[in-house]
């Protein structure tokens, strides 16, 4: 019966409520197999697999700490600069050290390219989830970051000879007695928009439509071109968004033999952890990504889940890592009344089925 609130439930055996499974793995001679997963077959609505990388990528194992900010740009702030995209891949290690960088611009300026690894490698790190361990020696993350340089005028606005200023280019036609003029196009705050076009506006060379060859203003069609006073510095905003290009390559997991204080809860414990609805990871649930996580599983004394390591992929490192993110620091297990399990942690592995419910 399909569960309204649809839980992913830890229980003993394997437990189906509806589309949504969990299940557990005790038997160590299945864990220290060193083969490769077997991958699962796609199902209808799964997105394509396609094999691009074996990169392991770190969205829901922790939080990116790092901010560009115009500091770091020293030297490359130019009035000619335009609207800006940098495609910028962090690789971390084990710890949230920063380890790789590159940064690809739009338009491929490399001096731009090496101020942002610069300050990536200076200040840049990664935030586990505590508890997690990363699978392979290096996790990868992609950011845009886009730079935006915003002109600034000097007001009230003085139009200036050809050449003497900044250059500026609006749309303007007439109709009757009024103009319209939009400056949308010009690289300036809503603000100054508004401030050159209200200029231009007042101009005789508006009122009469008539234009003088670059003494300030040249036409061309409906396009009006001259030139303004600005400030020294322009203004850049900076925004970083995490944005990937292709879709992940089926991941290949480092997975080490399994640890000497194993753990089978068959008869000493009960499954308590909850994994609910909303703990689907947003990204994955939009590009409807499916597929079966393993993870290993330290619990300490209290039951609680203390270290968790992806260890079989369900073809997308988003769904096994969100799998040990929604576990760690929760209650994981019950065990029996006057049961004890020593200071160490203790080991198990744990299977997670994503399946989105129809």
């Amino acid at each position: 019966m399909m569960l309204m609130s649809w839980l992913l439930l830890v229980m003993l055996g394997t437990t189906d409520l509806g589309d949504a499974v969990f299940e557990r793995e005790t038997d160590p001679s299945k864990a220290a197999q060193k083969a490769n997963p077997v991958w699962p077959r796609p199902t209808s609505g799964d997105q394509p697999r396609i094999e691009t990388s074996r990169a392991v990528f770190l969205e829901e194992a922790g939080q990116l700490d790092f901010k560009l900010v115009p500091g770091d740009l020293v030297g490359l702030l130019r009035e000619s600069l335009q609207l800006k995209h940098v495609l910028v891949t962090f690789g971390f290690d084990k710890v949230g050290k920063i380890a790789i960088c590159r940064a690809n611009a739009s338009d491929s300026e490399e001096a731009l390219e090496t101020a942002i690894c610069n300050a990536v490698k200076a200040r840049a790190k990664f935030d586990f989830v505590p508890g997690f361990i990363l699978p392979n020696a290096i996790g990868y993350l992609e950011q845009t970051i886009t730079l935006d340089f915003k002109t600034n005028l000097i007001r009230p606005v003085q139009f200036l000879p050809k050449g003497k200023g900044t250059e500026a280019v609006i749309f303007y036609s007439k109709w009757d007695d009024e103009g319209y003029c939009d400056a949308g196009s010009v690289n300036l705050s809503a603000e100054d928009q508004w401030a050159l076009c209200s200029a231009f506006l007042a101009t005789d060379v508006a009122r009469t439509g008539k234009f003088s060859n670059g003494k300030p203003f040249d036409l061309k069609g409906n396009l009006v071109k001259f030139w303004v006073k600005t400030a020294n510095d322009p203004e850049l905003a900076i925004a970083m968004t995490i944005f990937r290009q292709y879709l992940p390559g089926i991941p290949k997991y480092d997975t080490p033999l399994p640890p000497e204080n194993w753990l089978d809860v068959s008869k000493i414990a009960a499954y308590v952890a909850t994994i609910r609805s909303n703990d689907y990871p947003g990204r994955a649930l939009q590009m409807e990504w499916q597929g079966r996580s393993k993870v290993r599983i330290g619990v300490d004394s209290r039951g609680f889940a203390m270290r968790c390591q992806p260890i079989e992929t369900s073809g997308y490192s988003i769904l096994d890592n969100a799998a040990c993110a929604r576990l760690l620091g929760k209650k994981y297990l019950q065990f029996v009344a006057g049961y004890k399990l020593g200071p160490k942690l203790h080991y198990l592995n744990q299977g997670v089925n994503w399946k989105i419910p129809q």
